[in-house]
């Protein structure tokens, strides 16, 4: 018969605490290490991350004969603790909340913010950028894969 913590009465109410919280971390690290191994449901592929579906577009779009540019944004936590977004791009003046993607052709632009599904939600500066691309004319799309972008150039080609 396994021992559960509370077994022994001479235990203080820490080291009852400790027992306690160690079954938990090897219960839940036991779950996620079955989940892995299992992988996704049969017949179902495991779901692309956000910068793969990125990738696919850029790549896509280049082999159509599109200039795609990538802006890289991050946040980063300084020594100090405080918070400090941070952007890896070339030439660019990048704002928060900029587009992921920006395309060029033939003196044209758009603007693509990727998501890796439907589901994905843009924050408040993302929704802030979409607004000044609309307010000065620039083509913005939020889109999830590759046709979705080729469709959204295509109509806005004029």
């Amino acid at each position: 018969m396994q021992r559960r913590p509370t077994d022994d009465p001479n235990l203080t109410l820490a080291e009852l605490a400790e027992r306690a919280e160690d079954a938990d971390i090897r219960t839940w690290t036991a779950q996620r290490e079955e989940k892995r191994a299992r992988g996704p449901a049969k017949g179902q592929k495991k779901p692309l991350l956000e910068h793969q579906v990125q990738k696919q577009i850029a790549s896509g779009l280049e082999t159509d004969g599109f200039m795609v540019v990538r802006v890289n944004s991050s946040t980063m936590i300084a020594e100090s603790g405080t918070r400090m977004s941070a952007y890896r791009v070339v030439n660019i003046n990048a704002t928060a909340g900029h587009a992921d993607l920006v395309v060029y052709r033939h003196g044209r632009v758009w603007m693509l913010e990727i998501k890796r599904d439907k589901r994905g939600k843009m924050s408040e500066t993302q929704e802030r950028f979409a607004s000044c691309c609309k307010r000065y004319g620039v083509p913005y799309a939020v889109v999830t894969c590759l046709d979705e972008a080729r469709n959204f150039i295509a109509n806005n080609l004029d």
